[in-house]
C-alpha cells in the first residue's frame, strides 16, 4: 500500500439533505465533518474495504451521529470517499444495515433543486 495515499472526502447532497432536512440539525458542518472523516483515513490507512461507518460528534447539536462512507473514485495518489447518509446514533439500526435497507437509502438520490 502506498503510504503517501491521499484521502478525500466528499459530502453528497444526499447526506446534506439527512442533515439539514430530515434531522432538521441546522447547517451542516462540512469542514469538521471532512476533517474527521480523512483523519481517521489517514490513521487507519488499511483494512478500509469500499464502505464503512463512523461515529461523529457534533458539537454544535450534541448529537453522536453515523456516518455511512463508501469509497468513491480516485486517481494517481488520491481516494475520494463520498459520504452518503448521515443518521443520529439513536436512529441506527443494525438489522436494516445487514438486510440491506440502509444500502437502498444512501443510493436513492436527492434532488435538492426547486
Amino acid at each position: 500500500m502506498n503510504k503517501y495515499l491521499i484521502h478525500k472526502a466528499h459530502i453528497t447532497p444526499g447526506a446534506k439533505f439527512d442533515y439539514e432536512q430530515c434531522l432538521d440539525l441546522g447547517i451542516l458542518p462540512k469542514i469538521q465533518i471532512r476533517n474527521e472523516v480523512e483523519e481517521y483515513l489517514y490513521i487507519k490507512r488499511k483494512n478500509i474495504g469500499n464502505y464503512f461507518r463512523l461515529k461523529f460528534f457534533d458539537e454544535s447539536t450534541d448529537e453522536m451521529l453515523v456516518l455511512f462512507i463508501r469509497k468513491g473514485g480516485g486517481f494517481a495518489s488520491m481516494t475520494v470517499w463520498r459520504i452518503e447518509g448521515i443518521c443520529l446514533q439513536s436512529d441506527y439500526d443494525e438489522d436494516l444495515e445487514y438486510c440491506g435497507q440502509n444500502k437502498v437509502w444512501y443510493e436513492s438520490s436527492v434532488d435538492v433543486t426547486e
